[in-house]
This record gives C-alpha cells, structure tokens and sequence, in this order.
C-alpha cells in the first residue's frame, strides 16, 4: 500500500537550480557507463524511444535481445510506455506499486531472465533492484533530483562492462540543468547543446532574480531611513 500511494503521488518539484559541481553525496556512475542525456518535447518522446530501443535490438550479440530497464515517475507512466512498446511488437512488462506483490516478482523474474527485455519500473518499486549484465538504463522521465538520476543510471555496468544510459530531459526540469551538465562535465561526457543552453537560461534568470531582490532590498532600506528621517529619530 504504501508503494502504490508512493507511485500515485505527483513527482516532487525539481529542487532549486545549482551553479556549483555535484556534491560528493551523489553515487558516483562508473565510468564504463556513458551518459546521453537528450532535450526534447514530452510528444517526441515515443518516436525516440523507439529509435533507441531498434538500435539496441540490432546491436546485441547475444542470442537473446539486451535486456533495457526504463524509469518512469508515476505508475501510468510506466503502463503508457509499457503499452507503447508492446503496440510495436516489443516484449515489455511494468513494475510498480498498483500490481499485487506476486505480479511484481513474476515481471522482475521475467526481466532478469531476459525473457521479457523490457521492465518499465518507478523508483518506489524498483528500489534495490540488481540486475546482473544490465548494460542499458533509461529514464523516460528525468527524476526530480540528481541524486535519483544518479542511482538510475548507476544501475548499469556494475560488472565493469560497457553500458549506457539514456535519459529524455524535457524543459519543465530545467531548474536542475546547470547542475546536470556540471555532472556530466566533471565524468567527461558529451553534453547536449540544447542543454547547455537550457542551464545558461536558467542560470541567467536566477542572476537576474538575486539581482533583482538586492535592488528591493536597498530600496527598501532607503524608504526606510527616510522615514526614520521625517520622523526626526536620525539625521
């Protein structure tokens, strides 16, 4: 119950934006693991999912399809891209908080198997997820905070192998751009133009915000004084 109240819940607010390099208080993503972070509008998403899934399809080696895990924020997110990739012949099963306890292991025990290549989880149930050989994470929904993408994308590669991660970072999260292509900056990833200039915007915005309250502050201690004055109490 409490999972499934936790996955109804609207995701928090992205947190105030960060001009500063990410704290060491991040889980750090192995360096095996590359990072693609993608600018796009939310109806553009399907078409590039898609993509990458067809890609991965045609680039495993394996006799089995590469098993992807796609993060989502909310529980009907996590059935509308499941439903999406099952309407274009693709295997995909979902994990979170509204399906019975014994759904949820039958869907992980598939994925782990690699007999269903796709799990569509939130946060909330997929917490402790390990995935031995996971090479490829994606976040449909960029999560609220960094330190929730870095435990995302941390999922994969943990056996040293090549992995990736993508994530699709539509603009209502630009409050955590600049902090986001300082990440990806300090592990030396490859940074989305149009996500530098989202953080160059947002941190333009927040500087004309500072400045502007520092402007209300001294006129208002101006106002102030001179009141003090015209009632005699300083000269």
């Amino acid at each position: 119950e409490a999972a499934e109240a936790a996955d109804d819940a609207a995701p928090p607010p992205p947190p105030p934006p960060t001009t500063t390099a990410p704290t060491t208080t991040l889980a750090r993503v192995p360096p095996n693991v590359v990072q693609r972070v993608h600018v796009c509008a939310p109806h553009k998403r399907p078409r590039l999912l898609l993509r990458f899934l067809e890609r991965v399809k045609a680039n495993a080696t394996g006799r089995q399809q590469e098993r992807v895990l796609i993060f989502a924020n909310t529980a009907q997110a996590c059935g509308e891209v499941a439903e999406l990739i099952r309407r274009h012949d693709g295997k995909a099963v979902e994990l979170h908080g509204k399906l019975r306890q014994s759904d949820r292991d039958k869907h992980l025990l598939a994925f782990k198997a690699g007999k269903t290549p796709v799990l569509c989880a939130t946060d909330v149930a997929g917490r402790g997820i390990h995935v031995p050989g996971l090479k490829v994470v994606v976040n449909w929904d960029f999560p609220p905070s960094l330190e929730t993408y870095t435990h995302r994308v941390g999922r994969a590669g943990r056996g040293g192998e090549a992995a990736e991660a993508l994530s699709l970072f539509t603009r209502n999260f630009a409050p955590l751009a600049p902090a986001l292509v300082a990440l990806l900056e300090g592990a030396s990833q490859a940074v989305d133009p149009q996500l530098r200039e989202c953080a160059a915007k947002r941190e333009a915005r927040v500087a004309a915000r500072s400045s502007a309250n520092v402007e209300e502050e001294e006129e208002g201690e101006d106002l102030f004084l001179a009141a003090m004055k015209a009632a005699g109490v300083v000269e």
